[in-house]
C-alpha cells in the first residue's frame, strides 16, 4: 500500500543560515525585483530586515533575510516538486551580486510536515503507536498503574549526513489546526497521523550553490521516503 494515499496535509520548509550580510538590507528592493521575476511571484512584503515573495494562495513563499533564506511550500503533490523550486530558488538567490557574501553556510535545514487520515479512533491510534513504534515496557505499565490516553515526544536521531529530530503521534483535530493553522479548522478531519522531521546539518564552512542543492534534495527526498515507511510501520497489522 502507498501511504502517501492517506495524505491529506504537509508543509516543507527549507532554510539556509548564513554569515549574517548586512548589505541585504540596502538591496531589498531590488532583491523583491529580481526574485519576483525570476520565481514568478508576483506578491511581496518588505519588512525591516526581511523580503517574501509568495503566491497568493500562500501554496508557495520564498524569502531572504540578512542572515537566513528559505522555501515554504504547502499541500503539495510530491517531493519532486518541492526539491525542483528549492533548488530554482537557491540559484536565483545567490547569484544575486549582493549575495556574493553570503558563501559561508552556519546551517542548512528541511523540515517537512505531515498529517494522514485514519479510520481508526483516537485511542486505537495510541495502541498502534505504542505497539509498532514506541513500546513501552510492562514494568513501567505496571508502576504507572493507569491507563495510556495519549502519546507522541521528540526523538533526536544522527546520521551520517545530519541530524533528524523527529516528533510522530496521533493528533486531535485542536492541536492539529494549531500546526497548520491555514488550514480552516472546521474542514480538518477529527483525528490523525502527525509525523515531523527536521532534518539538518551545521556546516560553518564556504559552501557552494551545487552542495546546497544537493543537500537540500537528500534531506527532503529522505523525509518523504522515512515518513511513508514509518506511517506503513505503524500502521500494521
Amino acid at each position: 500500500m502507498d501511504s502517501s494515499t492517506n495524505q491529506i496535509l504537509n508543509e516543507n520548509i527549507l532554510e539556509i543560515r548564513y554569515k549574517p550580510n548586512p548589505q541585504i538590507l540596502d538591496y531589498r528592493g531590488d532583491l523583491t525585483k529580481n526574485l519576483s521575476a525570476q520565481m514568478d511571484l508576483d506578491q511581496w512584503k518588505i519588512d525591516i530586515n526581511r523580503v517574501d515573495l509568495f503566491r497568493i494562495d500562500q501554496s508557495i513563499r520564498v524569502f531572504v533575510s540578512f542572515r537566513n533564506a528559505g522555501v515554504v511550500m504547502r499541500n503539495i503533490a510530491s517531493v519532486d516538486s518541492f526539491v525542483y523550486i528549492a533548488q530554482k530558488y537557491i540559484h536565483s538567490l545567490f547569484n544575486q551580486k549582493v549575495m556574493n557574501n553570503s558563501y559561508f553556510i552556519e546551517r542548512v535545514g528541511v523540515r517537512s510536515r505531515f498529517a494522514f487520515l485514519s479510520e481508526l479512533s483516537f485511542e486505537k491510534m495510541v495502541e498502534k503507536y505504542q505497539e509498532n513504534f514506541i513500546v513501552i515496557s510492562d514494568n513501567v505499565s505496571e508502576l504507572i498503574n493507569a491507563k495510556l490516553i495519549d502519546i507522541g515526544f521528540p526523538l533526536n536521531y544522527e546520521t551520517e549526513k545530519g541530524n533528524i529530530n523527529l516528533i510522530v503521534g496521533p493528533m486531535k483535530k485542536d492541536q492539529l489546526h494549531s500546526y497548520f493553522s491555514f488550514e480552516k479548522k472546521e474542514v480538518l478531519p477529527d483525528v490523525v497521523f502527525y509525523y515531523d522531521f527536521d532534518y539538518w546539518k551545521t556546516i560553518n564552512s564556504q559552501t557552494s550553490v551545487k552542495d546546497l542543492s544537493s543537500l537540500l534534495k537528500t534531506f527532503a527526498e529522505e523525509n518523504w521516503q522515512k515518513c511513508d515507511d514509518l506511517h506503513l510501520l505503524i500502521n500494521r497489522e
